[in-house]
């Protein structure tokens, strides 16, 4: 957490400019691998039952109290499956981890979670519960196809060592790249 601080420190950010400079950044640091290094914590596919959620879940104690009013939410990612219209009711049999069981993400400045398909090419809801801005990247499924191709000729080696790279998760490419 102390990094996360002092990151916040050196970057405070107080306009739609400060946050694109942020932005502009990060993908020369990744695209150019130029200096400074910066370490970037960040934890993925925390199992809510286990370790909780933004939103809290029945049957745990809500740590924050701005949590307790969507415990019983519907739109509660922990709910969403156990809603009358939803099709993820019909795997109710089992648990199935990320799938109808959600996953909690923390991070800080920087940390990054690479292009992909979804897991079950499934599509995916995502909720900032605290915490700076972060920014996504989305693909809609009528550009799937120029996607790809502009990955594979980013990182054509890759993909010809594994055709099927999109359905893992490390492939960083810079959006303004993809323009």
């Amino acid at each position: 957490m102390k990094i996360s601080r002092e990151l916040e420190e050196k970057d405070r950010c107080e306009t739609p400019e400060d946050y694109w400079k942020i932005e502009r950044d990060y993908w020369n640091y990744v695209e150019n691998q130029v200096d400074p290094i910066v370490r970037v914590e960040y934890a993925a596919d925390l199992n809510v039952k286990k370790f909780g959620s933004g939103f809290g879940i029945k049957g745990q104690k809500v740590a924050d109290h701005r949590a307790k009013p969507y415990v019983e939410h519907p739109w509660n990612l922990a709910n969403i499956c156990s809603q009358a219209d939803s099709l993820m009711q019909f795997p109710r049999i089992r648990d199935i981890s990320g799938i109808n069981v959600p996953w909690l993400y923390v991070g800080m400045k920087y940390s990054t979670f690479c292009w992909h398909y979804e897991d079950l090419m499934l599509y995916s809801i995502n909720y900032n519960h605290w915490g700076k801005p972060k920014l996504w990247y989305g693909v809609p499924e009528d550009n799937r196809e120029k996607f790809e191709k502009a990955a594979k000729q980013k990182n054509f080696l890759l993909f010809k060592k594994d055709p099927n790279i999109l359905l893992d998760i490390n492939t960083m490419i810079d959006p303004y790249y993809l323009k």
